[in-house]
């Protein structure tokens, strides 16, 4: 969508909000909070099942796993062709991010060899949810103005629900991530004290129908740790039966489009999507206007997505003079507030 007709689609128009979690809505990547709840319980079990401990992968440590992502992801992006100083298309990017699967698949399935989230319950979760947020004084910080954007959206929902031009329509919002706990996610915002009801669809298809979506409730949709609620905890495995993960770009594209297209979303309802890295980059392009965050460009994702559009000749500007965006509808913001600032100008 091209910048001339960005204001006149949002205006006075009901907004669904999809919404990266991990270096969007927070400052950092969150996924080493939970690598720290499996050290912990590691090293307070200090005991591994007999069968596996002549299995160097079932005795991995959290950083030993990091790592051999890293030199995985290292060794695909050598061999991979073309290059990345070579890729000067859309379509030569997305199946750059396609060939990814592979890598995270890889990865998952060390996860779960190693056992390292095996025992680990939800009141485990929600400890190191707490501790990481700590009200505002944790390691875990909420970005700058995600308090006052969830507070505009509210304000927004009550007034759509009072005019008689919105078809029943209000404000939506979504978090759309690639972390390995949706509980994790949840819990972090009550510790946050953020004004809302985190609500998560049952399945990964599921979308609360127009009638049914309530002002401050939020749908998460993200991966999880089996059996959390279980006497033993989780069996350690982060894969589902049906394999409907969200670990790459593509995966939340994916899931973009069905929560766009099935079960009551209305198709003419605008969509914002905000994310921070390569796994948002093709959200970012498909949303009526995709807003990329960088407030530190020597953070790797915001650099990289950064140079990506660059590379492709996609044009970014900054949310205040978002009239200079091109076809495809993506600026860059440093917060949420400049967000809030945008949307002001539509009401």
């Amino acid at each position: 969508m091209s910048g001339s007709a960005i204001l006149s689609c949002f205006r006075n128009r009901a907004i669904h909000f999809i919404i990266d979690w991990d270096g969007t809505i927070t400052k950092k990547d969150t996924l080493e909070f939970l690598g720290r709840i499996a050290s912990q319980r590691r090293e307070k079990t200090k005991s591994l099942d007999s069968s596996t401990n002549d299995d160097p992968t079932a005795q991995m440590s959290w950083g030993a796993i990091v790592n051999a992502y890293m030199e995985d992801f290292t060794a695909h992006q050598n061999q991979y062709r073309p290059m990345k100083s070579n890729r000067k298309t859309l379509l030569e990017e997305r199946a750059w991010l396609a060939s990814l699967k592979n890598v995270e698949l890889r990865s998952i399935k060390r996860v779960e060899k190693s056992r390292i989230f095996r025992g680990i319950t939800a009141a485990d979760i929600k400890q190191e949810a707490n501790q990481a947020v700590k009200q505002g004084e944790g390691e875990l910080q909420i970005r700058e103005g995600w308090y006052s954007l969830y507070s505009k959206i509210l304000e927004r929902q009550m007034n759509e629900k009072q005019r008689e031009d919105t078809s029943g329509e209000i404000d939506q919002v979504t978090i759309l991530s690639v972390n390995w706990s949706k509980l994790f996610i949840n819990e972090c915002l009550t510790a946050a004290k953020t004004p809302i009801i985190p609500s998560t669809p049952t399945g990964f298809g599921g979308y609360l129908s127009m009638e049914h979506a309530d002002a401050k409730v939020i749908k998460i949709y993200a991966n999880e740790l089996q059996g959390l609620y279980d006497s033993d905890g989780s069996s350690g495995m982060l894969t589902s039966i049906e394999d409907r993960g969200i670990r790459t770009s593509s995966d939340k594209l994916r899931h973009l489009l069905e929560m766009k297209n099935n079960h009551g979303a209305p198709e003419s309802q605008p969509l914002i999507y905000v994310g921070d890295s390569m796994t948002d980059f093709e959200c970012l392009l498909e949303a009526d206007l995709g807003i990329c965050i960088r407030d530190d460009l020597s953070n790797s994702g915001q650099r990289e997505l950064a140079e990506t559009f660059d590379r492709n000749e996609v044009a970014v500007p900054h949310i205040g003079e978002f009239s200079k965006a091109d076809q495809n509808g993506v600026v860059w913001a440093r917060n949420f507030q400049e967000v809030v600032n945008f949307i002001n100008i539509t009401s």
